[in-house]
C-alpha cells in the first residue's frame, strides 16, 4: 500500500479537496493541479504536502491545520494571496520558485523545522506570530522578488537571513527575537525602507547592501554585535534610537556620500568605526563626516562626541580623545550661548573665548602657548609706552647689560611674566599694578601648560 496520495494534472474541483483532506496518514502529492476558485483548508491534518507546478486563480489558504511532515512548494503560480493561518508544522516549510500575485503570508504559527523562502516572488512577505527553528529567505537557482517584508512577534532559535532579494521597497521587523538577523546583498529600490524595532538578537548583520536615498531605522533593539559591512551608502540615512550593544558596534569598510548617521543614542561598550567617519576629529580643515553631519541636531552631535570620547579613552588613544574633547567643550558652550538669556549671553561670551583660545579648554597645547606669547607682547608694548625708553636716561638693567626700547621692555616683560621682575632694575617709572598684573597671569598661565604637559606625559 502506497504510502502518499498522488494527484496530478488534475482540477481540484470539491470531490478533489475532499480526498485531499482525508488522506492523513498518508503524504500529499499535487503536481501540475489546477484552481479556478478561492481554495481554503481548514481544522485538517496533512502527514506532509507537496504542491509543484500548480496554477491557482485566487488564494491558497491553509487555516487551524497540523502538519506532521514537510511543507513543499514547487514553482505555483497564484493570482490571489497564499496563507497559513494558525497552523502548526512539525517539519520544514519551503516556497521555491513561486509566483504569487497576493502576500505570502504566515500568522500565528509554529514550525519545529525551517521555514524557507527561496527563489520566489511576492508583493508581501508577511509573517507574524510565528516561531520557527530557522527563517530564511533567499533566491539560489531561481530570481527572488519581494517588495515589502513584515515580521512582527517572530521568534526564530537560529537566524533570521533575507539574503540577494531583488526589487525591495521596505523591511519591517518589529519585535523579533533571533540568533541573528542578516540582510545580505539585497537589491533595495531607491527610497527603500528598513526599521528594525524592539528586537533582540545576539547578532545584526548587514552586509553588502547598496542604499540609495535610503531610511534605516534601529529602535530599541537589544543584542550582542551590530555589524554594517561593506554597504554603499548614497544620501541615505541610519538612525540609531535607543539601541544597546553589549559586545561590539561596527560599521566598517562602508562608502558615505551625502549620508546621515544618528548613532547618539546608542550604547555599547566597543565602537568599530570606519576611519572615514572620526577622521573629521583630526582633520584641521572642516571635513565633513556622516556621524557629525550638519543636519543633525546639536543635541545628537555632542552625544556624539562623547561617545568618541569613551572609544578612545576606552583604546587608549589620547590625542584623539583630546581632540574630541575640544570640539565637545565647543559646541557645548556655543548651544549654551544659543540657548541663554540675552543678558547673560556676555558672560558665556567671554567665557567662551577664554577657555578656547586662551586655555585651549585644558587641552589644546598651542592655545594657552600662543595666548601666552601675545600677552608678553601686549605688555611688552604696555612697558615700552610706559617707560619711554626711548630718552637716553631711561632704561632696563639686567644681568649687567642696560637694554632701551623693544628689547628692554621685551626682556622686562618676559620676567614679570616668569615672576622675575626684582631681577631686573629700572631706570623710570612703571605702575606696580601694570607687573603684577602681568605677573598673576603669568602664574595662571605657566600652570595651564605645565598642566598640560604633564598630563599628555603620563598618559
Amino acid at each position: 500500500m502506497s504510502d502518499s496520495l498522488e494527484i496530478e494534472k488534475a482540477r481540484l474541483s470539491p470531490e478533489v479537496i475532499d480526498t485531499i483532506c482525508e488522506a492523513y496518514p498518508k503524504n500529499v502529492r499535487l503536481k501540475k493541479v489546477v484552481a479556478s476558485e478561492d481554495i481554503l483548508l481548514k481544522d485538517r491534518v496533512f502527514s506532509g504536502i507537496e504542491i509543484a507546478s500548480s496554477k491557482f486563480k485566487d488564494a491558497l489558504t491553509f487555516m487551524d491545520c497540523r502538519f506532521n511532515g514537510h511543507v513543499f512548494l514547487r514553482e505555483i503560480k497564484a493570482d490571489g494571496q497564499v496563507s497559513f493561518i494558525n497552523c502548526e508544522f512539525l517539519g520544514d516549510v519551503t516556497f521555491f520558485g513561486s509566483e504569487v500575485s497576493g502576500p505570502i503570508s504566515f500568522v500565528g504559527s509554529r514550525v519545529a523545522g525551517r521555514l524557507i523562502v527561496n527563489g520566489s516572488s511576492t508583493p508581501k512577505l508577511d509573517i507574524q506570530s510565528v516561531s520557527a527553528k530557522e527563517l530564511t529567505v533567499k533566491a539560489e537557482e531561481v530570481n527572488s522578488r519581494i517588495q515589502h517584508f513584515f515580521f512582527k512577534n517572530v521568534s526564530s532559535s537560529g537566524a533570521a537571513r533575507i539574503d540577494n532579494v531583488a526589487e525591495i521597497q521596505s523591511i519591517d521587523i518589529c519585535n523579533t527575537a533571533s540568533s541573528t538577523i542578516q540582510l545580505n546583498q539585497l537589491g533595495l529600490e531607491n527610497n527603500a525602507r528598513i526599521n528594525l524595532n524592539e528586537s533582540r538578537t545576539d547578532e545584526v548583520i548587514f552586509d553588502n547592501l547598496i542604499l540609495n536615498n535610503s531610511r534605516v531605522c534601529f529602535h530599541s533593539t537589544l543584542g550582542q554585535n551590530l555589524y554594517i559591512r561593506s554597504c554603499k551608502l548614497e544620501q541615505a540615512s541610519l538612525e540609531f534610537v535607543q539601541v544597546m550593544i553589549h559586545g561590539m558596534f561596527s560599521i566598517k569598510h562602508c562608502s558615505y556620500h551625502d549620508a546621515e548617521i544618528d548613532m547618539s543614542s546608542v550604547t555599547s561598550p566597543n565602537l568599530d568605526l570606519d576611519d572615514d567617519l572620526i577622521d573629521f576629529v583630526l582633520k584641521k580643515e572642516k571635513s565633513r563626516s556622516a556621524i557629525y553631519a550638519e543636519s543633525l541636531s546639536i543635541e545628537k552631535r555632542i552625544q556624539t562626541l562623547k561617545l568618541l570620547k569613551d572609544k578612545f579613552t576606552q583604546e587608549h588613544r589620547y590625542d584623539q580623545e583630546d581632540s574630541v574633547f575640544y570640539l565637545l567643550k565647543n559646541l557645548e558652550c556655543s548651544h549654551a550661548i544659543q540657548q541663554a538669556k540675552w543678558w547673560k549671553k556676555p558672560l558665556l561670551y567671554i567665557s567662551y573665548f577664554f577657555n578656547r583660545l586662551v586655555m585651549g579648554w585644558g587641552v589644546r597645547l598651542r592655545n594657552p602657548l600662543i595666548s601666552a606669547l601675545s600677552f608678553v607682547g601686549i605688555w611688552s608694548a604696555a612697558y615700552y609706552i610706559t617707560l619711554g625708553l626711548y630718552e637716553a636716561d631711561k632704561y632696563v638693567e639686567y644681568l649687567g647689560q642696560r637694554l632701551n626700547g623693544i628689547s628692554g621692555s621685551t626682556t622686562y616683560s618676559i620676567l614679570a611674566f616668569l615672576g622675575q621682575q626684582s631681577d631686573a632694575k629700572i631706570v623710570s617709572y612703571v605702575p606696580i599694578s601694570l607687573a603684577l598684573g602681568e605677573f598673576i597671569f603669568g602664574i595662571a598661565m605657566t600652570t595651564i601648560i605645565v598642566g598640560i604637559l604633564i598630563r599628555k606625559l603620563v598618559r
